[in-house]
């Protein structure tokens, strides 16, 4: 089973289209959870989940991490999913998410492309176009990293990982959940 894993904050204007390109896959629902982390929305984003056949929890911790961490905890599944709640995914993200563990039986997790929604895309396309990822003991190699073209880096948007590594390396960290130090902890079990 996969458990799809969404942090959320007062998305109550993202949340529905979210879960509606969830539930859209051509995947078998009874092949799949879908796990909504709210972490204090004052506004209605959990009203608006309720609509769809999802389990809701609550997490009082802050930032990223605790979420999803808390999500991977509650899930059920063996291989864990994470989306964020103003994302859409592809019609498709679930049966290649299964069919790459399939394939790939000895990965602990895989990644795919994050996409800008349409309205930020003018915005985004006017910066510099390099990230720079501080100093933590990364190799050279990733301190920078060409903004389009991060290879070999997970992002936390649009992620799987096998629970059993996920929890073997204490999961993302808190309250951060940096995706690049998580992938950077489970490369180097």
């Amino acid at each position: 089973m996969l458990s799809v894993i969404i942090p959320t904050l007062n998305s109550a204007s993202t949340i529905s289209l979210t879960l509606s390109s969830i539930f859209s896959n051509e995947f078998p629902r009874e092949s799949f959870e879908v796990l909504v982390v709210d972490n204090g929305s004052s506004d209605r984003t959990v009203e608006i989940a309720e609509k769809y056949p999802v389990k809701i929890f609550y997490c009082s911790k802050k930032g990223i991490g605790p979420p999803r961490n808390f999500g991977a905890r509650m899930a059920e599944g063996g291989i864990v999913c994470f989306t964020d709640s103003d994302c859409i995914v592809e019609r498709d993200w679930l049966p290649k998410i299964y069919g790459f563990f399939k394939k790939m039986p000895e990965a602990d997790g895989v990644g795919g492309p994050v996409l800008p929604y349409p309205y930020y895309q003018k915005k985004i396309q006017k910066l510099t176009g390099e990230i720079f990822v501080e100093d933590q003991g990364y190799p050279e190699k990733l301190k920078k990293v060409e903004f389009g073209s991060a290879q070999g880096i997970i992002f936390g948007s649009n992620s799987a990982y096998k629970k059993e590594a996920l929890m073997s390396v204490g999961g993302y960290l808190e309250p951060g959940g940096s995706n690049l130090e998580l992938a950077w902890r489970l490369a180097s079990k």
